[in-house]
């Protein structure tokens, strides 16, 4: 489900923020979905990760968003 995706994938994306990394701060950007009956395909599942994943990098990196934040993405 979106809230469990998204609570998983906020604590992965906060724990590599927080990280005492050596030689620089790194950052994640996450693209999560999640199957419904509209989207049951594996192909299409990828796509809409893949998609949410670039909404976050276009928001500015760093954060965590799910695939139906941009309904013109859902089949």
């Amino acid at each position: 489900p979106k809230d469990g995706a998204q609570i998983l994938a906020e604590r992965l994306r906060s724990a590599i923020e927080n990280a005492p990394w050596t030689n620089r701060a790194i950052t994640v950007s996450v693209g999560s979905a999640s199957l419904t009956p509209l989207l049951c395909d594996s192909a299409h599942f990828v796509a809409q990760a893949d998609g949410a994943l670039y909404q976050s990098k276009n928001k500015g990196r760093n954060c965590v968003t799910h695939a139906d934040e941009n309904e013109s993405q859902l089949p």
